[in-house]
């Protein structure tokens, strides 16, 4: 377990998401794909956070449009994901924005259509263990959308070393 703890220390204490990725590149084949899957920790109760949700994203949009040569080609596979929290729909009303159009479920501008339509994030990340559940109501919209257009969904579900340190509301 101390070891385990050591390797994830070795990554974490890096300055940003590129010197990590370029540690990671090196320890794989040229081909290697990598999916990258951003945390929103804001609502876990445990402090203040060092770099915002948007900031991360927009650098993690930075390291996808690196990987591409200006002939469109990759120097390497990335597959950044967008992390799903339902608070942060509730709080920002620009994050998650959708109409339902003949029973589809169509994106406004938002943060969600930035990111998945215009930057080609790959998927969505969840991890309720930060406080939320997954069959959250203010999901299944999201739910609906990632199954139209064929979006993975990941989920952690297991109490890891970063899980929600308040009360979950009993509804």
């Amino acid at each position: 377990m101390f070891l385990r703890y050591l390797t994830i220390g070795r990554f974490t204490i890096q300055n940003d998401q590129g010197t990590v990725l370029g540690q990671l590149k090196r320890q794989y084949p040229e081909d290697t794909g990598f999916v990258l899957l951003p945390m929103d920790m804001v609502y876990m109760n445990a402090g203040s956070v060092r770099e915002s949700y948007p900031e991360q994203m927009e650098k993690l949009a930075l390291l996808k449009e690196k990987s591409q040569k200006d002939d469109g080609t990759l120097t390497h596979h990335i597959h950044p994901f967008v992390f799903v929290d339902p608070r942060r729909m509730t709080e920002d009303p620009n994050y998650f924005r959708f109409e339902v159009v003949k029973g589809k479920i169509v994106l406004l501008d938002c943060f969600i259509k930035e990111y998945i339509e215009v930057k080609h994030f790959s998927g969505f990340k969840i991890y309720p263990a930060l406080g939320y559940f997954p069959f959250d109501g203010r999901l299944l919209p999201l739910w609906k959308y990632a199954a139209e257009n064929h979006i993975p969904v990941l989920t952690h579900c297991v109490r890891g070393p970063m899980y929600f340190r308040g009360n979950k509301i009993p509804d």
